[in-house]
């Protein structure tokens, strides 16, 4: 269920705007890959994820995706690894509980 917008995110969200249905999609698959207190997905399963389930025909903006804060804002330790110039992977994201 996405929630409802508090005041503190509007201060939080106001320049960084993220569609709900990337949070949706994000939330997703953090359940389904979630074992051992960690979460791994690529970022190129995110879109999909998020294109093929919601529909969303129009361009996807890049920084839509820039999740990382969001989640650490509600108690997860968020890494995002994308390859330098020489390297060649899919950008990924590790989502890990808080010890």
């Amino acid at each position: 269920m996405t929630e409802p917008i508090s005041p503190a995110d509007v201060a939080y969200t106001k320049n960084k705007y993220i569609p709900t249905e990337v949070i949706e999609a994000a939330n997703e698959l953090i359940a389904l890959n979630f074992t051992g207190g960690r979460a791994k997905f690529t970022l190129s399963e995110l879109k999909n994820l998020t294109s093929s389930k919601f529909g969303i025909v129009k361009i996807l903006k890049s920084e839509w995706f820039n999740i990382e804060e969001l989640y650490q804002s509600q108690g997860w330790i968020v890494e995002f690894d994308s390859p330098a110039y020489n390297e060649n992977y899919d950008s990924f994201f590790v989502f890990k509980t808080k010890k």
